[in-house]
């Protein structure tokens, strides 16, 4: 009867804080320019972006400002940063003539750094290029005293101390050979021609995770979709030894067709969780025929570290999102592809055999990015948890996201191509429900930043990656448009 009680009290605290974001919402304008009138807010993106009542878009970086970026993807920022915003920089762009892994020269990894404390990168000495090489174009990561980045074939590190503020040398090979393919195809098939993304994190124990995209829509086989893991490569004794070879390290999760965004949900890291990119073209005769307008759902997935080896359906089963047929079993069902005869319905049903998505998402929206609001900053949980005031003075001051936000899960969605009415090109936030050491779930999903004349940005914004700074504002990064977005707070109640 007590924990019925509990349980009806926890409901009934979740409706009122629903409610009261609602009266919140309809109280307050959504365009950032009417949310705070502040000169800040009226700079930049304020007449292109919407977000939340209480918070503006602003301009944080660009290329066209000569900021040290020109392709900027992934971002990370934490104690083990130093506070910088760490950005993984494609280089320059050479032409769409070319296969996608050498459509970009001199990668590299810049830093950061709002040292005037004007809410922006305004001058030279705020950023600093930490190491360039060759093909780097997405994953970067901090551990155990080194910075590490990676090409489609390989994963390089550099010594490094938080807050280095200087180039970091030609850096060492740690990891080789992720953009080898011999599943039941002949083999040798180069990344270039898939998916050549490789996002990268550490757990507590100093394992890195790289996950690698499929070759193609479909492939064969999940021999490259998956994540892997490996120990050891952030200790000094890896030092003059042999790189790993990639294909030789332990499958971790398998069965992701291309899960770009992964993060952590707190300080613990015993659950990482990603976003994965579906198919295109979907067509199944006996549920609607072509169905790739909605279908199949883009997933959020849970893959705790202790439980390694699961399988997510790639590339024999599918997550639906929204079928027009009276067989549609509703968002997150799963089915089985034709033209396969490895797995049928039963078989992609039974949890046992495939792990079904967490939460699934609009399809073709293309999320590349995921983060947890509080995750890599003790800050936030200080002061929305244990209601430190001193805490909560710091993200006032600085700027941070409300605590409304604390431990939500936001989502950068790149954007559709594979759908006749776009979609995407946004931030989506999802509002998640605590569940102690088992993880989590998630209770909603809202646009948390979008064009303002959407769903496409008149200044061809795509999101690709999200951080948050140390004191609690959000960072966007735009390949596209060679740009870093910040998303602040008001001050506003």
């Amino acid at each position: 009867m007590a924990s019925a009680k509990k349980t009806t009290r926890r409901a009934m605290a979740r409706r009122f804080v629903r409610f009261r974001s609602l009266v919140r919402f309809l109280a307050t304008a959504t365009l950032c320019l009417c949310a705070c009138g502040s000169l800040a807010c009226e700079e930049a993106y304020s007449k292109q972006a919407t977000t939340q009542p209480g918070l503006c878009v602003e301009l944080y970086a660009s290329k066209d400002a000569g900021h040290g970026i020109q392709q900027p993807r992934g971002l990370i920022s934490s104690p083990e940063t130093g506070g910088d915003l760490i950005v993984a920089d494609r280089g320059e762009d050479v032409g769409k003539g070319f296969a996608p892994a050498l459509r970009a020269k001199n990668g590299r990894i810049v830093a950061l750094r709002d040292a005037d404390g004007s809410g922006k990168i305004d001058s030279d000495d705020e950023w600093v290029v930490l190491a360039e090489k060759e093909g780097i174009n997405h994953g970067v990561a901090v551990h155990g005293g080194y910075l590490f980045a990676s090409t489609s074939d390989e994963v390089w590190r550099w010594p490094y101390s938080p807050g280095d503020w200087k180039d970091l040398g030609p850096g060492e090979l740690v990891i080789r050979n992720m953009d080898q393919y011999t599943g039941d195809t002949e083999g040798g098939l180069s990344s270039p021609t898939g998916h050549t993304t490789r996002t990268m994190v550490f757990d507590n124990q100093g394992r890195i995770y790289i996950s690698v995209g499929s070759l193609g829509n479909v492939d064969e086989d999940s021999f490259r979709s998956r994540i892997r893991r490996f120990e050891n490569v952030s200790q000094p004794e890896f030092t003059g030894n042999e790189p790993l070879d990639f294909v030789e390290g332990e499958v971790f999760a398998d069965g992701l067709r291309n899960e770009v965004g992964l993060g952590w949900s707190d300080a613990t890291r015993k659950v990482l969780y990603g976003v994965e990119n579906g198919m295109d073209n979907l067509y199944r005769a006996d549920l609607g025929g072509d169905i790739h307008q909605d279908n199949p759902a883009e997933e959020l997935n849970a893959f705790p570290i202790d439980q390694p080896g699961r399988h997510y359906g790639y590339p024999w089963c599918f997550s639906e999102f929204k079928l027009d047929h009276p067989l549609a079993g509703g968002r997150g069902a799963q089915w089985a592809l034709e033209d396969q005869d490895v797995a049928d319905d039963a078989f992609c049903k039974d949890p046992t055999s495939i792990v079904p998505p967490l939460h699934s998402m609009q399809g073709h929206s293309a999320p590349l990015g995921i983060a947890f609001y509080g995750a890599d900053w003790g800050v936030v949980s200080e002061c929305c948890t244990l209601r430190n005031a001193t805490a909560c003075d710091e993200i006032r001051r600085a700027g941070g996201l409300p605590c409304e936000y604390a431990n939500d899960a936001f989502v950068s969605f790149h954007g559709s191509w594979n759908r006749d009415e776009p979609t995407g090109h946004k931030v989506v936030r999802l509002r998640v429900i605590r569940e102690g050491s088992d993880g989590i779930s998630v209770e909603g999903e809202e646009d948390f930043v979008w064009a303002a004349d959407g769903p496409q940005w008149s200044t061809g914004l795509r999101p690709v990656d999200i951080a948050f700074g140390p004191g609690g504002k959000m960072f966007i990064s735009s390949r596209t448009t060679g740009e870093i977005l910040v998303v602040s707070s008001t001050g506003a109640e």
